[in-house]
């Protein structure tokens, strides 16, 4: 399935979403930042293996340190979404590879995410099966 996205003013690049296995759901956030208003816009959407969209929601918080903070915010954001309608077993995909080094034990922590980056992995360990993924 091809998702049409914008990359930079106008200029219109294509990708391929990829779905989860037959059975599963896939979490995918981004969350985009505003320095001069010190805001940050969080996405998530859940689709199961057909493609079908389970959940989705955006939401506006403040900008409260770097853009991986407000990406750590939005991988949290998105598994109590995935938690609210039921889902055990997900595989999230996030752009920031530093988010998802950090869920996965792969880099120590950055003390201005620590506290988020606990959170994604206190829920982690609640739900049954959650692999994080970066999706360049």
């Amino acid at each position: 399935m091809q998702m049409p996205f914008i990359d930079g003013p106008g200029i219109e690049k294509q990708t391929m979403w990829t779905p989860p296995p037959e059975g599963g759901f896939q979490l995918n956030v981004d969350a985009a930042t505003s320095s001069k208003d010190q805001k940050a816009g969080l996405g998530a959407v859940i689709r199961d293996s057909r493609g079908k969209v389970v959940a989705a929601g955006i939401q506006q918080t403040l900008l409260k340190g770097n853009v991986s903070l407000a990406e750590a915010e939005e991988v949290h954001w998105g598994m109590q979404v995935a938690r609210k309608v039921g889902l055990s077993s997900l595989i999230i995909e996030s752009d920031c590879l530093e988010v998802v080094e950090l869920a996965n034990n792969i880099k120590g922590i950055k003390s201005e995410i620590f506290w988020t980056i606990s959170e994604i992995k206190k829920q982690r360990s609640s739900l049954e099966d959650v692999k994080v993924k970066f999706v360049p």
